[in-house]
């Protein structure tokens, strides 16, 4: 428990770093180019409005910003730390999603999801097994269920 919550202070710290010198207009443009190629290049090219959409452990520009139009759901435990210590995030400019401070493993919506994303946060979870049960949990019976890693340099993919 310790090493995750390290872990989650230095998410934030990263975060900030990493936007401290880009413009929100800018970057928000180009993450939300950046996860239209992804769903394309993954063979979803359109989600019918009347399918909910879960964006599990989203963060700060998550795959969330693309689905206006959509009920759309995010839950991730920093959510309330990028809503104060990042100037690039605020709830107020989606007011189509759902904002749940939660980790995957205790979300509890009372729900499924037609769409479940959880799109390079899998490799961020306390609990692998408990947040891939999870998953599986809230996408519904003809639901999708689409999780993506980073991968760092190790020894079984070398750079």
């Amino acid at each position: 428990m310790l090493r995750w919550k390290i872990a989650q202070f230095f998410e934030i710290l990263w975060w900030k770093r990493f936007l401290k010198r880009r413009d929100k207009s800018e970057y928000l443009l180009q993450k939300k180019a950046y996860w239209k190629r992804f769903l394309s290049k993954s063979g979803i090219d359109d989600i019918p409005s009347d399918k909910n959409i879960l964006d599990a452990g989203g963060g700060p520009a998550g795959i969330f910003l693309i689905f206006p139009g959509h009920n759309v759901t995010m839950c991730d435990p920093l959510l309330m730390q990028y809503q104060q210590k990042l100037t690039h995030f605020s709830k107020d400019d989606y007011p189509y999603v759902e904002f749940h401070q939660s980790t995957i493993e205790d979300f509890s919506p009372g729900c499924t999801y037609g769409y479940v994303f959880c799109l390079n946060v899998i490799n961020h979870v306390k609990d692998l097994g408990a947040a891939i049960r999870k998953l599986i949990k809230l996408t519904s019976s003809d639901g999708y269920l689409l999780v993506s890693s980073d991968l760092s340099t190790t020894t079984i993919f070398p750079r």
